[in-house]
């Protein structure tokens, strides 16, 4: 996708904001500047903490039931976010680079045996929200507990990837 004249490489998956797309929520709580591609999340900071120098990221899940839905803890700080928001989306690419396996046992204990846990900070609270990144030989990976996405430098890191951690990749 183009905008303003640039390839947006934060569009291949969940929608981040145009600054004169960033509004204020329904129970005016938050600033909101991104969107789960399919509308089950919204990402935001909280109006108190605008003023912060680099304030901590909420999300807020749709539930179907408003009631229900809070804005919680996501990230630490907004730096942390954009930092993730482009790891994220660089795992959407073309098929050559980019592919998806859904896991089980084996898969991820050959994950984690086989490459390295990235210092990924989590929320304020400690706890993470399902994703947790890895680096192997020159792929990007991601575990979001029920499913492994994976971006190589080239088609032959992923190719890598996948005779090493078997199963039925997506694109293989």
């Amino acid at each position: 996708m183009v905008r303003r004249g640039q390839a947006c490489e934060t569009l291949r998956h969940d929608e981040l904001l145009d600054p004169d797309e960033l509004y204020v929520d329904d129970a005016n709580e938050a600033l909101v500047f991104r969107h789960e591609n399919q509308g089950a999340a919204s990402w935001g900071i909280l109006l108190d903490s605008l003023r912060d120098d680099d304030p901590t990221v909420f999300i807020r899940l749709d539930l179907g039931d408003e009631s229900a839905e809070r804005w919680e803890d996501w990230l630490v700080r907004l730096s942390l976010c954009f930092v993730e928001i482009v790891m994220s989306e660089s795992l959407q690419a073309d098929e050559d680079l980019c592919d998806f396996l859904t896991p089980d046992e084996d898969t991820i204990e050959l994950l984690e045996a086989n490459s390295a846990r990235l210092p990924f900070p989590g929320c304020p609270t400690g706890q993470e929200h399902g994703s947790r990144w890895f680096l192997g030989q020159d792929v990007l990976l991601r575990d979001d507990d029920g499913a492994v996405l994976a971006r190589g430098r080239t088609a032959e890191d992923v190719d890598r990837v996948r005779e090493l951690i078997r199963g039925d990749w997506l694109n293989g």
